[in-house]
């Protein structure tokens, strides 16, 4: 499944399409500051349990160290997929 990005003035999605059925997402927006902050994560059920949301957030992280920028998971998902050693270069 390719993972594709969406961004305007500011804010983005990374997404997922699966057919013409709903889509997994992680919304994000970019601050001035230098900061990427996770917003909102959603895997509808037809997804889930197939690691999708961790690759969401893989995918928003390998963009945010390709842009220098820093991520502030605001989403309680995002949160808890980055509390692992592989993600502290850009908290």
């Amino acid at each position: 499944m390719e993972i594709k990005n969406k961004e305007s003035e500011g804010s983005g999605l990374f997404y997922i399409e699966q057919g013409t059925s709903e889509s997994a997402e992680l919304q994000y927006v970019l601050q001035v500051h230098d900061r990427l902050i996770i917003q909102h994560t959603y895997v509808p059920e037809s997804l889930s349990g197939k690691g999708i949301g961790k690759q969401l957030v893989d995918k928003t992280v390998e963009y945010a160290r390709a842009r220098n920028l820093k991520v502030v998971p605001v989403c309680s998902f995002a949160k808890k997929v980055m509390t692992a050693d592989a993600y502290k270069d850009v908290l």
